[in-house]
This record gives structure tokens, C-alpha cells and sequence, in this order.
């Protein structure tokens, strides 16, 4: 659901973006709002995609070399 949510409101500001800029150019609506939605939209997917990378990182473990010294004791 959360990677729904994520492309759903890059698609979202790409479509506000795109609406703005038919303003500032004096265009048509459709143009614009469809280049923002399809930025968006690939904005939202790269997104999801590097999140789900970020994600599959095994967590980091220590050498034994490193918890064998910690613990050894000299006399």
C-alpha cells in the first residue's frame, strides 16, 4: 500500500506541476498535465524501486577477528 501511496502523489505533483505550467506557458491543459503525470508517474516508480533496494541490505556483521581481540584477556 505504501508504494501505491508513493507513485500515486509523485503522479499527483507531476499533474499540479503540469497545470502550472500550462499557466506560465499559455498552452493547452491536456499537454502539459500529461507530462507532468507521465514524469510523475516514472518519478513514483524509480522511487519505489530504490526503496525496495534500500531495503534488501543484509545488516552488517562483525568479523571475528575483531570480537576474538575484544575479548581476549592478556596476563
Amino acid at each position: 500500500m505504501k508504494s501505491f501511496l508513493t507513485w500515486i502523489t509523485a503522479v499527483a505533483i507531476g499533474g499540479l506541476i503540469g497545470y502550472g505550467a500550462s499557466f506560465l506557458m499559455e498552452v493547452g491543459l491536456a499537454l502539459p498535465i500529461g507530462i507532468g503525470v507521465l514524469i510523475g508517474s516514472s518519478v513514483g516508480i524509480t522511487i519505489n524501486i530504490h526503496r525496495d533496494d534500500d531495503l534488501d541490505i543484509p545488516p552488517e556483521v562483525e568479523s571475528a577477528a575483531n570480537t576474538n581481540s575484544e575479548t581476549k584477556e592478556t596476563t
